[in-house]
């Protein structure tokens, strides 16, 4: 059976392996309070696609290749509500989501008995030093001081503890037209708008340095069946879209897209939309931590 998410989206996975070099270094500033209102945590909550189960396993299975890493804590950076952070309660006899967002951290479920959030900096998040097992960053590395961040997934994790960054890295839909439409909605329509540059989001894992002996998977994440307000409300949780509403909440670019998609469907069926997430992951070990000079 299809596995759906808590939109009730059908699901598929295809990974890939793909071979990186070492990468150029740069430096991002975080940004806060654009997911720190209530409406916009609640789209946010409704609308945003979780990660592959896939995803989850070989990170497990990449900390276990190792028999001397182990499974007390994990911490999970710029958790959000959740959505990174859950997963790991399986694997881990602790596991901790720290975010800036105490809206966000108000929507993260209360029930898991071993884990926890709290409100804090990725870049300082006052764990103890050598105390973690595995660090996360979902979709949250390019709000963060990537300098300052590595320093402090460092300074945290465990002799042969893991790092695993992944980014989810756009959206795409099947149909070209629909495509080209969306593509020049984010990339154009939008570009003044994104509080960190679009495409550096897009392409973070590309640009950053990795200072750990590392891996890197290219997964897609497919939504068969989304329809009209499930799309627009994803978009609606773009940091772009929710500045444009702010700064210029008399603009139609949302509602122009809208329409170019219906003049796109010519069958008369009913509005559905077939969407393609790329997701990047990159995954490295603490044994063979490359020392900034």
């Amino acid at each position: 059976m299809t596995p759906r998410n808590s939109s009730g989206f059908n699901v598929k996975t295809i990974e890939c392996e793909l071979e990186v070099d070492d990468i150029p270094f740069l430096v991002l500033k975080m940004a806060t309070g654009v997911y720190n209102t209530k409406s916009l945590v609640k789209n946010y909550v409704r609308y945003r696609p979780s990660y592959p189960q896939q995803l989850f396993e070989d990170i497990i299975q990449y900390c276990h290749e190792d028999p001397r890493s182990g499974d007390t804590l994990a911490v999970d950076l710029g958790c959000g509500t959740g959505l990174s952070t859950l997963p790991l309660s399986r694997h881990f006899q602790s596991v901790i989501g720290i975010d800036s967002s105490v809206e966000q951290l108000s929507r993260a479920p209360k029930s898991i008995d071993n884990t926890r959030f709290t409100v804090g900096d990725a870049e300082n998040t006052g764990i103890a030093s050598g105390s973690v097992d595995l660090v996360t960053v979902g979709t949250a590395l390019h709000w963060m001081d990537t300098t300052k961040v590595q320093q402090e997934i460092r300074r945290v994790l465990r002799p042969n503890g893991t790092v695993a960054i992944y980014t989810l890295c756009g959206l795409n839909l099947e149909n070209p037209e629909d495509n080209k439409a969306l593509q020049h909605f984010l990339m154009v329509d939008l570009k003044d708008y994104w509080g960190v540059d679009f495409e550096y989001q897009l392409n973070i894992l590309d640009k950053i340095e990795f200072p750990f002996d590392h891996r890197k998977k290219i997964y897609t994440r497919t939504i068969d069946d989304m329809s009209f307000d499930g799309l627009f409300g994803l978009l609606n949780t773009y940091s772009a879209v929710i500045n444009l509403k702010q700064q210029n909440p008399e603009s139609t670019l949302m509602e122009e897209l809208k329409e170019t998609l219906k003049m796109n469907k010519t069958d008369g069926q009913e509005q559905r939309i077939k969407q393609y997430i790329p997701i990047k992951m990159m995954m490295g070990k603490m044994k063979k931590c490359i020392r900034q000079q």
